[in-house]
């Protein structure tokens, strides 16, 4: 839990930088806070979607080199796995959580956290007991993906949509390759190295593909 909650203050710090410029631009009424709105979900989806594969891909070596002293290591890697899903997400429910904000929508954002709540509470209640702290990553894996998708489709609809979408699948396409690199080469090289190569590789992708100066303006 520690070492996926490290990366989610990425989101939380990134996001509360705009929600006043985005609670303006909403109150005005320009294309301004549509362009916000995607460019947040750009910026969270390039930086959420590689640290969840990767993270989940060097789960072991990661695990194993904080708490090999355990003989249980291995179940933290498990745990670790998931979580870096639940991580990931949180990128994204976190543009979520501030647009219904900056928006002054009380009543949908109360609603919504209150049914993502009753959802991670009852799954916990249900697994935990046969899956320990494995259940609770399931539950905190289905619970962010709960909020994403409905937090997303009543945007969509109630708000405002996304000027354009096209960035999703390179950044979907790119994340992938990355992982699949390292599944490739992992018996091979040491953490730090795989590290390196994962983000080298990955940095080298969004520059060719422009999206480090992807122009939303249109």
């Amino acid at each position: 839990f520690t070492i996926v909650n490290a990366f989610t203050i990425v989101p939380g710090a990134f996001m509360g930088a705009m929600f006043p410029m985005m609670s303006r631009e909403f109150e005005e009424g320009t294309v301004a806070f549509r362009r916000s709105y995607t460019n947040a979900v750009r910026a969270m989806l390039l930086l959420g979607l590689p640290l969840a594969i990767g993270l989940s891909i060097l789960a072991d070596e990661i695990t194993f080199l904080l708490f090999s002293q355990l003989e249980q290591w291995q179940k933290i890697s498990q745990g670790l796995q998931l979580l870096s899903w639940s991580g990931g997400l949180t990128f994204l429910t976190t543009v979520v959580i501030t647009v219904l904000r900056a928006t002054d929508k009380r009543r949908a954002f109360t609603v919504l956290m209150v049914l993502t709540a009753i959802l991670n509470i009852s799954i916990n209640f249900l697994i935990i007991p046969k899956w320990s702290h494995i259940g609770c990553s399931i539950a905190m894996v289905i619970s962010e993906s709960f909020l994403l998708i409905v937090g997303f489709i009543y945007i969509h609809f109630k708000i405002c949509r996304l000027i354009k979408i096209d960035f999703v699948f390179r950044i979907v396409v790119l994340s992938f390759t990355m992982g699949a690199g390292l599944i490739l080469i992992q018996k091979f090289f040491p953490l730090w190295l795989l590290v390196l190569v994962g983000l080298g590789f990955y940095l080298g992708g969004i520059w060719m593909l422009g999206e480090l100066k992807a122009n939303l303006t249109h």
